[in-house]
């Protein structure tokens, strides 16, 4: 229950313009009202204000007891934030409300600035503040001040302002000298117990593995190879890619139709081998997708960032072994496997800064942060394979349409073969474009997660202790 609420319904009731609540004609409001807890407003009798009054002490007392705990708190900032609340204090009093936000944005700011003059004055004024406006309602209790509306609203929301900027001040000195005082990001329980950090080699090359699992794009290769071997067979070229093709349907009972003979046979030859290409040709896109889409789940997002956690907790716990400073061979390492996975250079860019165990934290996230814009549309995939669909589908009706054509007319055979052929070098060109951007998007990926799944103490060896030639020479 908000006490301000609170606070406002019962002052209304005490000006006596609330009425009483009948249970059959106000339901819904009796039934709410009764839910949080506010009884005697339903059975409040105008003719007795006692149990209101009783009400009205309650949340007065409650109110000082939160301004009793700011002012035991001693709040201390520096002198830039001091002058800052006394001058948002002197807008209070004219009745203007900074928004929170702002205060505590200008707080965090000013408060960053190191002062040696660190005064409580200002948050003494506004507690004095907040104070000089409940007294008001310790006026009404008592009797002294007749309650109304305009005067009950004012100073309401005068003291829930106090209490907010109290609260942002409260906070920020808090987590302040939790900062000054070293709070690390995991509780020594968590620190506990922990695996031993796997050894990652950065500068081991990544190998294919010719699969469906492979990040190197060599999945779009029997597309390809599927494309160029329609292209082969329909121009009438003894490739490898035709005789691929032509391998491929036989392994599924498929036989291509010929397309050379006789006149009235090659149109139909070219659709019908046209169409049971483009048949392969699509399902093995559909493997394409499927493994543009298989890296970037939701699972192995979890895992890196399991992984990173993981890393974070070995560096925090400065296990025996392991020294301040990156290793010279693991950052060159890095910074190759950063280079050759990220043309643009924001993974050189973050790596690069990585030299002392301080840094690994801050590293860790911001590869996270790399990582998560390649997911998804980010990459800016989405459109390119939508467009070699999209071809793929202008190379089934460009197969399709070569029937009813006049199959005596050389010239018209000959126009229907370079339509499917012209189609086919379409599609080829976007497979390929999808190869070469997905393999990217891969290596990208692939580089991210590796890096920092390395990023732990292995990476910084102990410093042997030099040898004291002093005490040798004696």
């Amino acid at each position: 229950m908000n006490l301000y609420f609170e606070l406002g319904l019962v002052c209304l009731m005490m000006t006596g313009k609330a009425g009483q609540l009948d249970a059959e004609k106000n339901p819904v409001m009796v039934e709410l009202l009764r839910s949080m807890g506010l009884d005697y407003v339903v059975d409040h009798d105008s003719n007795e204000e006692g149990s209101v009054k009783e009400r009205l002490f309650s949340i007065v007392a409650a109110l000082e007891d939160r301004l009793a705990y700011y002012d035991g708190s001693e709040l201390e900032v520096n002198w830039p934030v001091n002058q800052y609340l006394n001058a948002l204090l002197d807008d209070a009093h004219n009745g203007n409300f900074t928004q929170e936000r702002i205060v505590a944005m200008q707080v965090c700011a000013l408060g960053n600035k190191s002062s040696e003059d660190m005064s409580g004055s200002s948050v003494t004024n506004w507690i004095e503040f907040a104070h000089k406006k409940l007294r008001y309602f310790i006026e009404v209790y008592e009797g002294h001040e007749e309650p109304n509306l305009v005067g009950t609203q004012v100073h309401i929301r005068a003291i829930e302002y106090a209490e907010k900027v109290l609260n942002i001040i409260d906070v920020f000195v808090t987590s302040r000298l939790g900062m000054f005082m070293g709070v690390e990001e995991f509780s020594p329980a968590q620190l506990e117990d922990l695996p031993e950090a796997v050894a990652v080699d950065f500068d081991e090359p990544e190998e294919c593995r010719k699969g469906p699992d492979c990040d190197c794009g060599c999945v779009a290769d029997h597309t390809l190879q599927l494309i160029q071997g329609m292209e082969d067979y329909l121009g009438g070229v003894n490739s490898f890619e035709a005789n691929y093709l032509i391998g491929v349907a036989n392994a599924r009972n498929v036989r291509m139709s010929a397309v050379e003979g006789t006149e009235g046979a090659i149109l139909d030859g070219i659709k019908d081998m046209a169409m049971k290409a483009w048949s392969m040709i699509t399902e093995s896109f559909g493997a394409i997708k499927e493994w543009f889409n298989s890296n970037d789940s939701e699972a192995d997002g979890k895992a890196v960032k399991e992984s990173a956690e993981a890393n974070k907790k070995d560096l925090a716990s400065s296990k025996e072994g392991s020294g301040d400073q990156i290793n010279p061979a693991a950052k060159a390492g890095l910074v190759k496997l950063a280079a050759e996975a990220d043309p643009s250079g924001a993974f050189s860019t973050i790596v690069g800064s990585l030299n002392s165990k301080s840094d690994a934290s801050s590293c860790l996230d911001k590869l996270l942060g790399l990582l998560q814009k390649q997911q998804g549309p980010a990459a800016g995939l989405d459109e390119l394979m939508k467009l070699t669909q999209e071809k793929l589908a202008a190379l089934k009706t460009a197969a399709g349409a070569v029937s009813g054509k006049d199959e005596k007319n050389k010239e018209v055979v000959g126009t229907a073969k370079k339509s499917t052929q012209d189609s086919i070098t379409a599609a080829k060109e976007a497979v390929k474009q999808v190869k070469e951007k997905v393999a990217a998007h891969k290596k990208l990926v692939s580089g991210i997660r590796k890096a920092v799944s390395g990023i732990n103490t292995k990476i910084f060896p102990a410093v042997e202790p030099k040898e004291d030639k002093t005490a040798k020479k004696e």
